[in-house]
């Protein structure tokens, strides 16, 4: 479906389509937020979250000459909604026009399986996330975790114990109690 559509898109447009890796995607996510934080920021203390509908990408730099390091992950938006109503909900998605309301103990084992699903995280990951200088710039689109919690905390910048006070606070909402958000 998606070839069909770029040799269309080539073919139509008359412009040449490439696409990319996750591992290109995640570096491309990292100088973007660069881009966008204030010039005092050292590179070296920022890990980049792209999530994106069907994958993720955590991405940083030791240092401005070193290589990217990329963390790639299967689950994006649309996948995690996916095992949330198949998986933890034992409901047909396909017949399921929302998984609202998800209750608290559907999101921790949401959470569960999510954790069991991930590679495992590579060493340099694993030291960037215990440095307490490191900012993690979370990208998305409109239904990415980091929206949904932008919206819920009413803020830009939280911690992951405020998304989990999001997640408490959200739990058992109708679509309708939550029409606010995308």
């Amino acid at each position: 479906n998606g070839g069909v559509l770029l040799a269309r898109i080539r073919k139509e447009v008359g412009i040449p389509i490439t696409v990319i890796s996750q591992d290109m995607e995640g570096e491309v996510g990292f100088m973007t937020a660069l881009a966008g934080l204030p010039a005092d920021v050292a590179p070296s203390e920022v890990l980049v979250w792209d999530s994106g509908g069907a994958s993720f990408q955590l991405t940083s730099r030791s240092s401005p000459q070193a290589e990217h390091e990329v963390y790639l992950g299967p689950l994006g938006a649309s996948l995690v909604t996916h095992i949330l109503v198949e998986q933890v909900q034992c409901k047909d998605f396909s017949a399921v026009r929302s998984p609202n309301p998800v209750q608290l103990a559907d999101a921790c084992k949401l959470s569960d399986t999510l954790a069991a699903t991930l590679p495992p995280v590579p060493s340099w990951l694993a030291l960037k996330l215990s440095n307490p200088n490191t900012q993690v710039v979370g990208i998305g689109g409109e239904t990415c975790a980091f929206r949904i919690a932008s919206l819920a905390l009413n803020c830009r910048t939280f911690n992951a114990d405020d998304v989990w006070g999001a997640v408490v606070s959200l739990a058992g909402k109708s679509d309708e109690e939550l029409g606010h958000f995308p």
